[in-house]
């Protein structure tokens, strides 16, 4: 079981590009006008929050990024969850927020986890944040939950869901056939989306650019920027891409590592 998990600016960062897939395909599929839709704390949430369509809609959340990228658009209604601030999760959590969802009806919920350890179920780290999930499962209607594959096989210390709770898993192709089948038989309809390669050199530039030009901040942000370079190059080279792979490699050496 792990102890704990990077704050939120920095799990905003990290698998950005299934995170972004993920968003995408969640928003194009199940949103509708006119629905009542749940968005939970998390930063793969924030992307389907990024992608919602112009069209009229009630966004409840106890998310402050979420709530944010909502009250720009004069179509969306704002509910917005009260509570005390979880400055590590950046969402409002506590009684009030539960007192406010027991009177709430959620049609479509899209949920966030950060471990979902089969067949146990779902964790996290942040038991005032654990509670609001479970108050919003109990106020929603279908459940669809929104992770990359990273999060599956961890678990946290607080459980608050088991995964016959859900209805839809969206996930990146990199989850493996075994928690497929392990999740499949719970009857849950597993949706998978792939992550977009860069088009081209000057693409592939900015993609990595974007990461190791945090390198200054910290040793550890080096690496990540150096692991998410490796993985780009890795997925380039599978696909044939092999001028882009080689260029994700000589960004490792001269950026993140020199």
């Amino acid at each position: 079981m792990k102890r704990s998990e990077p704050d939120f600016d920095i799990r905003a960062r990290e698998h950005l590009a299934e995170k972004q897939a993920i968003g995408k395909r969640a928003a194009e599929l199940f949103i509708e006008e006119g629905d009542v839709v749940g968005i939970d704390s998390g930063s793969t949430t924030l992307e389907i929050v990024r992608n919602l369509p112009n069209i009229p809609l009630t966004i409840v959340t106890h998310s402050l990024a979420a709530a944010n990228v909502v009250a720009q658009n004069r179509r969306y209604s704002l509910i917005m969850l009260g509570g005390v601030l979880q400055h590590e999760a950046n969402c409002l959590c506590g009684p009030q927020a539960i007192a406010a969802l027991h009177t709430l009806y959620i049609n479509k919920l899209f949920l966030s986890t950060s471990g979902l350890l089969p067949p146990d179920g779902l964790s996290c780290n942040n038991l005032p944040d654990a509670e609001v999930k479970q108050a919003l499962i109990s106020s929603s209607r279908q459940i669809i939950l929104c992770m990359d594959s990273s999060k599956i096989g961890r678990a946290y210390l607080a459980r608050f869901a088991t995964l016959n709770a859900i209805d839809t898993l969206i996930t990146d192709n990199g989850i493996s056939d075994e928690s497929r089948e392990v999740i499949e038989q719970q009857q849950i309809q597993i949706i998978t989306v792939s992550t977009e390669i860069p088009a081209s050199l000057p693409e592939l530039t900015a993609l990595c650019a974007f990461w190791t030009g945090r390198s200054v901040s910290s040793d550890r942000t080096q690496w990540r920027g150096a692991i998410y370079c490796a993985r780009l190059g890795s997925r380039c080279m599978d696909t044939g891409r092999n001028e882009l792979g080689i260029a994700c490699g000589a960004f490792i050496i001269t950026t993140c590592i020199c």
